[in-house]
């Protein structure tokens, strides 16, 4: 029987970890939302990091980590909850979570932090089946082949669309300072997972006499600027490293060049959203999310292919009269579309629709209704990759060939090579003693000693 609406609600939200860009996202929803009629709790499965800890004390949010395989625990607070929201990326834990038996019968909203397009952050047809709603934060998502195998029906009735928007109060008064030269900025993470492969390539291909380029963020800073210097470039690159203030970053640039890997994963682009709202036009390539959060010829330049992203910084160099026309529409818009109380109208309107449904069992494919999996992490891995896993799984402890292992490894990216991101070596390092694991990390090169990171 259908419960009615009560003045507070019960919100439980499960996220893998807490920090960095969905920690901040879901920190300033929160923030905002405290002290409404609903009640909002954080469950982290790995950890939160120390700043995520600070604001949560600071805004007096209920939070609890380091919480790894306790399924218990998550159920019994599940069982309390009025709707939970599962934070979603492919991280070990949560889909052990998942797939582990012991989830009882609750309203779940899962909301993607990632497009779940390219390997290994992808949604497979079981996780597209298994929330009473499940939220993609970016209309990209929208083209992943498994919303085709869902009949209408359920695919009306389960997927929508809910964008990650973190608030823009921090460069709210972004104004441009005076400074020599032309100036072009990259924020975010600094990592070919990320960016574009060819990322010191296409900067260096734009005529652009006098210019300079500003790379904020990290962890591989170091191994791009070590690539610009082999090129005989260091000069007119300036790697930052992680910056405190992205206000006055974003002030010194003159146009925010942001190609991105096609394969990326990333939705929300918070960085992009920012160097809109604080008046930066950016260039990006064509194809992923950055492509609905900037409006081609409105608010910068979406490139078709990398040669036409090196004409765009040209243009932008050349005419300063459209760099200052996009400049002011960009500061508008973004904050038309990316305030962050859409994001907090957004999840209202989930929420009442959820609170308008029964709460219903959770019941991954192939495991009991209740009772804790029988599902090794091999099989929770393989489950993970979509149709990688199929390849993983011929590969497998004794019954690898030459031909196989040849074809896994032809369709593995640089991501499923990561040591963190939902790769083989991740899982490995929550799972240390699965024979599976090992197999197939000895198989990527043998970097089991390197997994200890966790993101």
């Amino acid at each position: 029987m259908t419960e009615a609406k009560t003045k507070s609600l019960k919100i439980m939200h499960v996220t893998p970890h807490l920090g960095g860009g969905v920690g901040r996202v879901l920190l300033n929803y929160l923030a905002r939302v405290h002290g409404g009629p609903n009640q909002h709790e954080l469950w982290c499965l790995d950890y939160a990091n120390p700043q995520a800890k600070e604001r949560a004390a600071r805004e007096s949010l209920v939070l609890r980590d380091s919480l790894g395989l306790d399924h218990i625990r998550l159920s019994a607070a599940a069982r309390k909850a009025d709707i939970v929201v599962a934070h979603w990326w492919n991280h070990p834990l949560i889909w052990a979570w998942f797939m582990g038996g012991l989830i009882p019968p609750c309203r779940l909203l899962i909301w993607s932090h990632v497009s779940g397009l390219a390997s290994p952050q992808v949604f497979t047809p079981a996780l597209a089946a298994f929330p009473d709603i499940f939220a993609v934060s970016t209309p990209h998502s929208f083209t992943s082949p498994v919303w085709p195998n869902l009949p209408d029906a359920d695919r009306a009735e389960r997927l929508r669309l809910l964008f990650s928007c973190a608030g823009l109060e921090h460069v709210a008064r972004a104004e441009p300072r005076p400074h020599q030269g032309f100036r072009v900025g990259y924020l975010g993470t600094v990592d070919y997972v990320k960016m574009h492969p060819d990322f010191i390539s296409l900067c260096l291909a734009a005529d652009l006499p006098e210019a300079s380029f500003l790379v904020a963020g990290g962890p591989k800073d170091r191994e791009l600027a070590k690539e610009a210097e082999a090129l005989g470039e260091a000069g007119r690159f300036e790697f930052l490293g992680q910056i405190s203030d992205i206000e006055q970053f974003l002030s010194s640039l003159d146009v925010f060049g942001y190609p991105l890997n096609p394969r990326h994963y990333g939705t929300g682009e918070q960085c992009l959203i920012e160097a809109q709202a604080a008046g930066v036009p950016p260039v990006v390539l064509a194809g992923g999310a950055e492509e609905y959060v900037v409006e081609d010829g409105q608010t910068g330049l979406v490139a078709h292919g990398e040669a036409d992203y090196s004409r765009c910084l040209e243009r932008l160099y050349h005419d300063r009269d459209l760099r200052l026309t996009l400049s002011a529409r960009a500061r508008t818009r973004a904050r038309e579309r990316f305030d962050i109380q859409s994001t907090v109208q957004g999840f209202e309107a989930l929420y009442a629709e959820l609170m308008s449904r029964p709460k219903t069992p959770k019941t991954w494919p192939g495991n009991p209704a209740s009772g804790l999996s029988s599902l090794t992490p091999s099989e929770i891995f393989l489950n993970s990759q979509g149709p990688l896993g199929r390849f993983f799984a011929e590969a497998g402890p004794g019954r690898a060939d030459q031909h196989r292992t040849g074809e896994l490894f032809s369709r593995l990216d640089i991501a499923d090579r990561s040591e963190t991101r939902g790769s083989v070596f991740h899982y490995l390092s929550f799972f240390p003693e699965d024979p599976g694991l090992k197999h197939w990390a000895g198989l990527l090169g043998g970097r089991e000693s390197n997994v200890a990171a966790k993101t």
